[in-house]
């Protein structure tokens, strides 16, 4: 039986050859599927995946991201800054406001009464409360699911919202 002792460097060169020999296996692979878009934003509602993009909408993945198909039915919204899941329900934020599928990305409605600027850059969902962040006129909240919203900008510095 031997009494060898580990130095520290050794241990720690141990370590680092198990450590990236465990990792090394973990691939991104790319696609195209969003046509050479611009990904902003990602949600998930259960397998269905999502991406907000520059200049071509939403699109949903059904295959964990392999295949990404266009889901913008009801929106003519092609820059789509942020998505938010909020129970079964997905929000994007985007260049002319908040918009709201209910159905899985199958189509979308308009939901946002009361923004007074359309451009939203970000969105989060506190319980109820949906909150949308948008270019310059500050920060929304809306308690009923984006039927309508109401600024909660008492106090913030800068309305400028990114």
């Amino acid at each position: 039986m031997s009494n060898h002792q580990w130095s520290p460097t050794a241990a720690l060169s141990l370590l680092l050859q198990i450590v990236f020999s465990v990792h090394s296996h973990a691939q991104w692979i790319q696609t195209d599927s969003l046509g050479g878009r611009f990904a902003n934003s990602f949600a998930a509602i259960d397998s269905i995946m999502f991406v907000g993009t520059s200049g071509g909408g939403v699109f949903l993945s059904t295959d964990s991201g392999t295949t990404w198909t266009a889901a913008n039915s009801g929106s003519t919204s092609l820059f789509v800054y942020s998505l938010v899941v909020n129970g079964n329900d997905i929000f994007a934020g985007t260049e002319s406001g908040v918009i709201r599928s209910t159905n899985n990305g199958t189509s979308w409605t308009s939901a946002d009464s009361g923004l007074t600027n359309g451009i939203v850059e970000c969105l989060s969902v506190i319980g109820e409360k949906l909150f949308a962040g948008t270019g310059t006129g500050g920060v929304f909240v809306s308690t009923n699911a984006g039927i309508s919203w109401t600024a909660v900008n008492a106090g913030l510095p800068n309305t400028a919202v990114f």
